[in-house]
């Protein structure tokens, strides 16, 4: 309301007033004078009646004050009512002024938050309605409801290994002395009262430069109002990952080790998959079940044969059940799980052939003498079949929050059968019997304040737990176990860059000695990673 305003309402009311007074009797007046708190002295007429005489004295009125000295004391309360008003305003003012504006927080974590106490913080990118968080989502998505929020990250490496030659196989570079962008991911993630969002891109140049989708997700959310970051009931559809033990799911952004596992990755060449996935919590229950085409989409490069299209009808069913006591204890937190996994692998059959024939020259005179010329037979084609496999894994971790930092210990087991999709595929349909993998990992991380980290992992891999061969007439069993021992050392600015350094001890039976005995293979590495967030 502007100043010409105001003064027009005060004078209506002013006039008001003033005929309200003049139309009353004056003993009306007298009894309606006001009596609050803001004293208003009414001066009396003065006297002009003649003395009254003691008969007249009962009927006697008190002296009235004249109708303009009434206006004048209604003015006199008036101004100090709006002298007080633009105080109180005026001080108002000056304490909204004094108490800066905090942006929108929540007293939850999500699965996706660093290891700090902090709660996750949301802010509008410039005027957008996009945002970003210092709870930098990585494998599931924003839970909270904010819309929508976007995020990112890069890492870039340097890597040497023992087995890095200045040489090709089959058109494949055998250097692995180099500068590697090992991921550059961009996300949005979208979040409402019930339905979230995730898509994320990727770009990496582990074998050329290469950019795909990997993370492509719709979720139907029934929240939890007490821990909303832990829905009752999700559904997830599309590129998300399975539900299958503890590291799949871990996220390659808040991971400290440069890698997963070697079992890991022979199980699961990438964390993603093609699928559907219902997941959820009560108290400190965790479930999650996910039936997927069982091809994972690997995100070091183009991938060979089909290019992630499944041959086989067969969908891979996994689950895994758990508790996580992370919401109800600051200082400490066990996580734990059991997880199982059934699908089928596919053995793809043979293209028939021809007759042919096809000359060996036995004596390199580069001349067709007798007997080089050998017939070849057609060969009928065969179909293709598809074999059973399955697994299952235990995870357990336990974190503490100390002065010093967060120390967390972690251990994972996992037994499978003809699940190797990495290192050495079994294919019981050619070789006529199954495959058997075992793998175990064990390790802790401890943080230095909030600035630095050291950690320690050990894992064991065996691609055939019954392998035997044939040395001097007799068979010996074959150990193809690899393990891995894996110090690292780094620092961090938490929610911002990391600097870490990893060495990875490979110890195996892979080489052959003078002997022809199996000994340890010369394959050390190490790496150097640089990680920036957004």
């Amino acid at each position: 309301m502007n100043r010409r305003d105001t003064e027009t309402q005060r004078a209506a009311l002013l006039l008001a007033l003033s005929l309200s007074a003049a139309a009353v009797p004056a003993s009306a007046q007298q009894r309606a004078a006001p009596t609050d708190d803001v004293d208003v002295e009414v001066p009396a007429r003065a006297a002009t009646q003649p003395t009254p005489t003691p008969a007249q004295a009962p009927s006697q009125e008190p002296p009235r004050a004249s109708n303009d000295e009434l206006v004048r004391a209604l003015q006199q309360r008036l101004d100090r009512l709006e002298a007080r008003l633009a105080e109180a305003e005026r001080r108002s003012a000056t304490t909204a002024q004094a108490t800066p504006p905090t942006p929108p927080t929540t007293t939850t974590t999500t699965p996706a938050q660093s290891t700090r106490d902090e709660a996750p913080r949301y802010a509008a990118i410039g005027a957008s309605v996009v945002q970003t968080t210092t709870a930098r989502p990585d494998a599931y998505s924003v839970l909270d409801p904010v819309g929508l929020v976007l995020s990112g990250f890069v890492q870039a490496q340097y890597e040497t290994s023992q087995l890095s030659q200045d040489q090709l196989v089959q058109g494949m570079a055998l250097n692995r002395d180099r500068f590697v962008l090992r991921r550059s991911r961009l996300r949005v993630d979208g979040s409402w009262r019930w339905f979230a969002m995730a898509f994320e891109l990727d770009a990496n140049t582990v074998r050329g430069p290469v950019v795909g989708v990997r993370r492509a997700e719709a979720t139907f959310l029934w929240r939890n109002s007490g821990n909303r970051a832990v829905p009752w009931l999700a559904v997830t559809a599309g590129v998300t990952e399975p539900a299958f033990g503890a590291e799949l799911g871990e996220g390659v952004r808040r991971r400290w080790f440069m890698e997963r596992t070697t079992g890991s990755l022979a199980f699961f060449g990438g964390e993603a998959d093609i699928g559907v996935r219902a997941w959820g919590g009560v108290g400190a229950l965790r479930y999650a079940l996910g039936v997927f085409n069982g091809v994972p989409l690997d995100d070091r490069g183009v991938q060979s044969g089909l290019r992630g299209i499944d041959p086989s009808r067969h969908l891979d069913l996994s689950g895994r059940f758990g508790v996580d006591t992370s919401a109800a204890s600051r200082s400490w937190s066990v996580t734990a799980g059991v997880s199982f996994l059934a699908g089928s692998g596919f053995h793809p059959g043979d293209d028939g052939t021809k007759p042919s024939v096809e000359w060996r020259d036995n004596n390199q005179n580069s001349m067709i003498d007798a007997g080089e010329l050998v017939a070849i037979a057609g060969r009928a084609p065969t179909p293709s079949f598809t074999f059973g496999r399955w697994a299952v894994n235990a995870d357990v971790a336990l974190r503490v929050r100390t002065r010093a930092g967060t120390t967390r210990v972690f251990a994972e087991a996992t037994m499978a059968t003809n699940l190797d999709r990495g290192v050495l595929a079994p294919d019981p349909i050619a070789t006529g019997y199954d495959v058997r993998q075992l793998h175990g990992v064990a390790g802790f991380t401890q943080e230095i304040t909030q600035y630095g980290i050291v950690g320690f992992r050990w894992d064991i891999y065996n691609a055939n737990s019954d392998l035997f061969e044939e040395r001097r007439g007799a068979l010996e069993p074959k150990n193809q176990s690899v393990h891995t021992l894996s110090p690292l050392v780094g620092l961090t600015w938490p929610g911002y860059a990391r600097l870490v350094f990893q060495y990875d001890i490979v110890l195996d039976a892979l080489a052959r000695d003078a002997r022809g005995i199996p000994t340890d293979l010369a394959n050390n590495q190490a790496t150097v990673r640089v990680q920036g967030d957004f």
